[in-house]
């Protein structure tokens, strides 16, 4: 889950918005709202 085309830091707060494409690749040009979350390493 914490690998991939991201590099996250041990700690800290990470924000994250999307603008949907279909499978065709026709976009929708119409961003979403930020979600913010902490990073995946941190434990609770």
């Amino acid at each position: 889950m914490c690998s991939g085309a991201f590099n996250y830091k041990e700690k800290g707060k990470y924000k994250v918005r999307f603008s949907l494409m279909d499978i065709c690749g026709n976009e929708n040009n119409t961003w979403t709202t930020w979600v913010e979350f902490d990073s995946p390493f941190e434990e609770y």
